[in-house]
């Protein structure tokens, strides 16, 4: 029977996975909240454009990874995969995460 230590070190990686995407979510409202201030201050539209592209690519990264995560944890049972298994299942998600 699992010990309660067991759990929490088990639920550890999913806390810390969660954890980076909300850090990559709060950097887009950051990022956001900086466009919506040149927007209302008359910034230059090159500029404005150019943050706007920042924000929409950490978006995405944020949104990559929460498929990566969704895949490792949702789509497939890690704990009986191979050693082989696991390196390809690594090997797709960091693709993914990559090209995405």
């Amino acid at each position: 029977m699992p010990t309660a230590n067991a759990a929490s070190s088990a639920e550890t990686p999913a806390i810390q996975e969660r954890a980076e995407i909300l850090r990559r979510l709060a950097r887009v409202e950051g990022q956001i909240r900086a466009l919506q201030r040149m927007i209302r201050e008359g910034a230059d539209c090159v500029a404005i454009a150019q943050q706007m592209a920042a924000a929409r690519q950490a978006l995405h990264k944020a949104f990559t990874e929460l498929l990566s995560q969704m895949l490792i944890h949702e789509c497939v049972a890690p704990e009986g995969l191979t050693d082989e298994e696991h390196q390809n299942l690594r090997r797709f998600t960091e693709v993914l995460r990559r090209y995405l």
